[in-house]
Protein backbone atom coordinates (compact mmCIF):
# COMPACT_ATOMS: atom_id res chain seq x y z
CA UNK A 1 0.00 0.00 0.00
CA UNK A 2 1.46 3.39 -1.02
CA UNK A 3 1.51 6.70 0.74
CA UNK A 4 -1.48 9.00 0.64
CA UNK A 5 -1.36 12.76 0.22
CA UNK A 6 -3.52 15.04 2.34
CA UNK A 7 -3.65 18.82 1.88
CA UNK A 8 -4.70 21.14 4.70
CA UNK A 9 -7.84 22.76 3.22
CA UNK A 10 -7.21 26.47 3.82
CA UNK A 11 -3.43 26.84 3.68
CA UNK A 12 -2.49 24.16 1.15
CA UNK A 13 -5.43 23.03 -1.01
CA UNK A 14 -6.82 26.54 -1.57
CA UNK A 15 -3.37 27.98 -2.31
CA UNK A 16 -2.66 25.19 -4.80
CA UNK A 17 -6.04 25.65 -6.47
CA UNK A 18 -5.50 29.43 -6.83
CA UNK A 19 -1.85 29.30 -7.92
CA UNK A 20 -0.93 30.31 -11.48
CA UNK A 21 -1.31 27.34 -13.88
CA UNK A 22 2.41 26.75 -14.45
CA UNK A 23 3.15 26.97 -10.72
CA UNK A 24 0.28 24.61 -9.92
CA UNK A 25 1.62 22.10 -12.46
CA UNK A 26 5.15 22.22 -10.97
CA UNK A 27 3.86 21.90 -7.40
CA UNK A 28 1.64 18.92 -8.26
CA UNK A 29 4.50 17.16 -10.05
CA UNK A 30 6.83 17.69 -7.08
CA UNK A 31 4.20 16.44 -4.60
CA UNK A 32 3.70 13.28 -6.69
CA UNK A 33 7.45 12.61 -6.56
CA UNK A 34 7.45 13.32 -2.83
CA UNK A 35 4.95 10.50 -2.25
CA UNK A 36 7.51 8.00 -3.57
CA UNK A 37 10.44 9.47 -1.64
CA UNK A 38 9.48 11.88 1.20
CA UNK A 39 13.09 12.91 1.77
CA UNK A 40 13.64 13.57 -1.95
CA UNK A 41 16.89 11.60 -1.97
CA UNK A 42 16.33 9.47 -5.06
CA UNK A 43 14.22 11.87 -7.10
CA UNK A 44 16.33 15.02 -6.70
CA UNK A 45 13.91 17.14 -4.67
CA UNK A 46 15.07 19.89 -2.31
CA UNK A 47 13.72 18.74 1.07
CA UNK A 48 14.95 20.04 4.44
CA UNK A 49 13.87 19.53 8.03
CA UNK A 50 12.41 22.62 9.70
CA UNK A 51 13.49 23.65 13.19
CA UNK A 52 10.69 23.15 15.68
CA UNK A 53 10.40 23.45 19.47
CA UNK A 54 10.85 20.23 21.41
CA UNK A 55 7.72 18.16 21.57
CA UNK A 56 6.42 19.45 18.23
CA UNK A 57 5.99 16.98 15.36
CA UNK A 58 8.90 16.85 12.94
CA UNK A 59 8.14 19.00 9.90
CA UNK A 60 9.87 19.32 6.54
CA UNK A 61 9.78 21.75 3.65
CA UNK A 62 9.91 21.07 -0.05
CA UNK A 63 11.29 23.84 -2.26
CA UNK A 64 9.79 24.19 -5.74
CA UNK A 65 11.26 27.30 -7.36
CA UNK A 66 10.04 30.27 -5.31
CA UNK A 67 7.34 28.18 -3.61
CA UNK A 68 7.55 26.08 -0.45
CA UNK A 69 5.46 23.17 0.81
CA UNK A 70 5.63 22.44 4.54
CA UNK A 71 4.67 18.87 5.37
CA UNK A 72 4.54 16.18 8.05
CA UNK A 73 4.86 12.44 7.60
CA UNK A 74 2.59 10.29 9.76
CA UNK A 75 2.64 6.56 9.04
CA UNK A 76 1.58 6.26 5.38
CA UNK A 77 0.16 9.80 5.11
CA UNK A 78 2.08 12.79 3.79
CA UNK A 79 0.20 15.78 5.22
CA UNK A 80 0.89 19.13 3.49
CA UNK A 81 0.31 21.75 6.15
CA UNK A 82 1.00 24.85 4.08
CA UNK A 83 1.99 25.94 0.57
CA UNK A 84 3.47 29.43 0.43
CA UNK A 85 5.65 31.78 -1.60
CA UNK A 86 9.15 32.23 -0.19
CA UNK A 87 8.56 35.95 0.45
CA UNK A 88 5.95 34.98 3.08
CA UNK A 89 8.68 33.46 5.24
CA UNK A 90 8.33 31.01 8.11
CA UNK A 91 6.90 33.24 10.86
CA UNK A 92 3.66 31.22 10.78
CA UNK A 93 5.65 28.25 12.07
CA UNK A 94 6.25 29.73 15.52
Amino acid sequence: MGRRLRLQPEYAADVLRNAPPQTRKRLKAALRLLLDDPMGLTVGLDVRALRRPRGQPRMFRLRVGEWRCAFLIEDDVLFVVRIFHRREGYEWLE
